[in-house]
């Protein structure tokens, strides 16, 4: 479910081998070392154990939140294949709303250190 600022994806385990999880991906617009960027806060469970994990992204590298929160939940029991970047279709709703808050366009410039 998608709400501007806001989102919450959840999947039941339905075997015992499988993974469940229930995360909400809050995220506002903030000011980092390098400017504008947004602030992002993981909360929920994954398989059980609870999340609660805050990251911060300049401007230019916010496009990139689902790959970061991946890295996150995969320290709490995420398998590396499982693919946020679905989050349940609504990643490119989240995107244009991030776009949107930053007023990103495309073509803006990247700096240099944040391509590596």
């Amino acid at each position: 479910m998608f709400e501007s600022g806001h989102l919450h994806i959840a999947r039941p385990a339905l075997q015992p081998e499988d993974i469940g999880y229930d995360i909400h991906i809050r995220y506002e617009v903030s000011q980092t070392d390098s400017g504008a960027g947004m602030s992002f806060k993981l909360e929920g469970e994954i398989n059980g154990k609870a999340i609660n994990e805050t990251f911060d992204l300049p401007k230019d590298k916010a496009y990139n939140f689902a790959s970061e929160a991946s890295r996150i939940a995969e320290k709490y029991g995420l398998p590396k294949d499982t693919d946020l970047h679905a989050m349940d279709g609504q990643y490119d709703a989240m995107f244009e709303d991030i776009r949107d808050k930053l007023d990103m366009k495309s073509g803006d410039p990247v700096k240099p250190e944040h391509l590596q």
